[in-house]
């Protein structure tokens, strides 16, 4: 008895090395959802990062009106809106990585079970199976976590600003409770890495609403906050960058928490069957992004909009005037944050009801492009800073100074197009992977124990 969930496991009916290359695997279903949402919010991260290459290039010149127009814009439906879709997406894959793969273990348990067994033997039996199937799937996780934070730091030597590492890191920390769906944990932990978040936030309003002169004091703004801005050509001091920028977007970004949130979302039924709920999404998807727009009001007042929650590199050459009281100046970007992840659940909402469920036919149009840049998320993500780097990188040796926030937008949009396009080509061949995408899975299996 003691023996028979290990040979299940020796014998493929849990998962062995070669069931690492995917959770989905052949006999899976691929919701389009989830995929559908993941290429959207590339076309986000694209224009909430295209930000910090712009400022490399361009100083910190005034920006035209067209600029202040694209930065409200930004505030209200990109900036800290963007990266909660991506951990709410993120948190949902996890959970359903993990589900999965206890799922598949328990049923092959199932199929061994000696039909003479009693009732509690067959009860015990199965238990042990869960169990051991619980523990291969956290450390599937925390493995998967491992490897991101490994390939994070390679993105990071050109890009400080990448969030794949960060993520590495709340898949590494949270992968028991995920793996045992201990709920309780979840809201203690959620709550825990919140606090912070909420006071850096805080302060930073305070920082940039006029408070140390309000009160005397003598602060020098970049020593507390990093500039995360690209620089095409000092790998070492973008690696520097990244560890910081990975360290603080762990503890004080909503990360975990938005996580958790998405974790949550995998126990129901909204990404895999969003027909059954669609008037429900299409009613809180707008509810929820008129609320993130709404929320971005103070921030873009605050400084004209000039002042970005992304790069607090202005504060060292512009200093702090606000035209809102100090009291809600401090709280700008704390109710942009709140409101930024309830426009984040928005943009999910309406993408899933768009989305629909899985079907036999195959999908067209701009679903289908949007699903297939989804399927290759970490491929397109980091194919953003392959071409942003030589676009910026040129301009930067010519001395370009001109580039404004508007005219960057623009080059994601196009940068957006041309990864989208690649990945277009892909689907069309029949791969069904990015190369990074079959990389990290390679990675996971070869770094799996022998069972």
């Amino acid at each position: 008895m003691s023996t028979a969930p290990a040979d299940t496991r020796a014998r493929g009916g849990a998962p062995g090395r070669s069931a690492y290359q995917s959770f989905t695997g052949p006999a899976s279903v691929r919701h389009p959802a989830p995929d559908v949402a993941r290429g959207f919010m590339l076309l986000l991260i694209a224009l909430a990062n295209v930000a910090l290459w712009v400022d490399r290039v361009s100083g910190n010149t005034e920006p035209a009106m067209i600029d202040r127009a694209w930065l409200a814009i930004r505030a209200a439906l990109v900036d800290v809106r963007s990266f909660p879709l991506f951990a709410l997406l993120f948190g949902f894959g996890l959970a359903t990585m993990a589900q999965r793969r206890i799922e598949t273990a328990v049923r092959a348990a199932q199929t061994r079970l000696d039909p003479g067994l009693g009732a509690d033997q067959r009860e015990q039996w199965l238990a042990r199976a869960r169990e051991e199937a619980t523990v291969d799937a956290r450390r599937l996780l925390r493995r998967r976590g491992a490897w991101m934070i490994v390939f994070g730091a390679c993105h990071g030597l050109l890009f400080p600003g990448d969030i794949i590492g960060a993520y590495g890191v709340t898949a590494v920390l949270l992968a028991g409770l995920i793996a045992r769906r201990r709920r309780a944990w979840m809201i203690v932990v959620g709550l825990l890495f919140t606090l912070p978040c909420l006071w850096t936030m805080t302060f930073l309003g305070w920082v940039i609403s006029g408070g140390p002169q309000a009160s005397g004091a003598d602060i020098d703004f970049t020593s507390f906050a990093p500039s995360t801005a690209a620089n095409p050509f000092n790998p070492l001091s973008n690696l520097i960058s990244w560890l910081s920028a990975t360290f603080t977007g762990v503890l004080f970004a909503p990360t975990v928490p938005v996580t958790l949130l998405g974790v949550r979302l995998a126990r129901s039924d909204l990404m895999s069957r969003p027909d059954r709920h669609r008037r429900g999404l299409l009613t809180a998807g707008a509810a929820c992004l008129s609320v993130g727009v709404l929320g971005a009001i103070p921030i873009i007042v605050l400084n004209g909009g000039w002042i970005s929650l992304q790069n607090w590199s202005h504060l060292a050459s512009s200093p702090p005037s606000s035209s809102l009281p100090l009291w809600l100046g401090s709280l700008a970007p704390v109710i942009s944050v709140v409101t930024g992840i309830i426009g984040a659940c928005g943009w999910l909402a309406l993408l899933a009801a768009w989305a629909g469920p899985a079907a036999t036919g195959a999908m067209h149009g701009a679903r289908w492009l949007l699903s297939a840049v989804g399927k290759r998320s970490m491929t397109a993500y980091v194919g953003q800073t392959l071409v942003f780097l030589p676009v910026f990188g040129a301009l930067h040796l010519l001395g370009v100074t001109g580039v404004s926030q508007a005219a960057g937008a623009l080059i994601a949009v196009a940068a957006w197009a041309l990864i989208a396009a690649a990945c277009a080509r892909m689907e069309h061949s029949g791969r069904a992977r990015g190369p990074l995408e079959v990389l990290l899975r390679h990675a996971v299996a070869a770094s799996a124990r022998t069972s």
